[in-house]
Formats: C-alpha cells, structure tokens, sequence
C-alpha cells in the first residue's frame, strides 16, 4: 500500500468512480474533479503524486490549457500528469509532451495499461 495521492480531472464521473475505486484497491489516494479550474486548486491544495488528466473536459478550459497552468504554477509544476484521452492523433500527443505531460494513454485503455503507466512514473 503506497499511500500516494492521484488527482483524477476527467468530465466524466463514471470515469472517475471506476479509475477512483480501482486505484484505492491497489493502495493509491484519489481525489478527482470535473474540470480544469478545480483541478488546478485541488493540485495546489493537495500536491498529489501524480495527476490523471483528460483533454477534453465538457466545461471551462480543455486539458491542455488546464496542462498548461499547471506547469506555469511553482506550487504544481513538478506534479507529474498522465494524460488520459480519447484523441489519439500524434498532433495532440505531441502538442501534450511539450506542454509538459510525463505520459499519454488513449481511451479506452485497461486498468493494466494505466496502472503501468502510474508505476512506471511514481512507483508502487
């Protein structure tokens, strides 16, 4: 059991139950939101290990601009952030490394892929 905290920033709440309950039963923290303005609160207030953050968010700004703030921010620019998305086009992965993502996963994905992914950057 880590005991390490994941912010998850994802519009869809199924999502974010499913990926919640299944990171706690391997150990992990979670805290999550709908939207990137809270995201970027809950991440200065929190400073979790890692940060799970969707492209398409269906109110406010998108990922990237969420992704974006967050690396401009002292308190948050060190959290490591695996982007989670549907889009799988090589321009919006490349337009999310040089915003400063650690990693990108395409939905759907499996809890494997992802957990592999969260291991490979934070440790168990």
């Amino acid at each position: 059991m880590s005991g390490k905290v994941i912010l998850i920033i994802d519009d869809a709440a199924a999502l974010r139950f499913i990926l919640s309950f299944d990171l706690r039963r391997k150990g992990y923290q979670t805290i999550n939101c709908g939207s990137g303005d809270r995201g970027i609160e809950l991440a200065k207030e929190k400073r979790p290990d890692l940060i799970l953050l969707d492209i398409v968010l269906g109110r406010g700004m998108d990922g990237f601009e969420t992704l974006k703030r967050l690396k401009a921010e002292e308190e948050t620019k060190n959290i490591p952030v695996v982007m989670t998305t549907a889009r799988s086009e090589r321009e919006d992965m490349k337009q999310a490394m040089e915003l400063g993502a650690t990693k990108y996963l395409v939905k759907p994905f499996s809890f494997n892929e992802l957990l592999a992914k969260i291991t490979s950057v934070i440790g168990e």
